[in-house]
């Protein structure tokens, strides 16, 4: 499997927490996380002509392809050690409704008091 670089907002607690989970439950050498606010994050948004939906969505980068919402989250999921790898069966719902309920988080981080400033 071939590592992923996920890319997050670096303002945001919700984002800051996920990562954090991320690397302690991790595969090793599995992900890398970077913030968009980053020079190689924001490098990479250019690549993948992403730059307009910065701070909307997390991305995950695998090879040369780049996953947004939901289905960045199942490649995550797919990196992580066993048992959080099984949280990757969601990509069995359908991506419309994964993503419905990625932008409905999303959408309300701030009410939930987990964005800086």
């Amino acid at each position: 499997m071939q590592p992923a670089t996920i890319l997050i907002d670096g303002e945001c607690r919700l984002c800051a927490r996920a990562s954090h989970f991320g690397m302690r439950h991790g595969v090793p050498g599995k992900l890398k996380f970077l913030a968009y606010q980053s020079d190689e994050g924001a490098g990479m948004l250019r690549r993948h002509g992403l730059e307009a939906i910065a701070g909307e969505t997390m991305v995950a980068v695998v090879g040369e392809k780049a996953y947004v919402r939901s289905a960045a989250v199942v490649q995550v999921a797919k990196r992580l050690k066993w048992p959080w790898r099984a949280q990757a069966v969601v990509w069995l719902v359908p991506r419309p409704l994964r993503d419905a309920g990625y932008n409905w988080v999303a959408k309300r981080r701030k009410r939930f008091g987990l964005r800086r400033g």
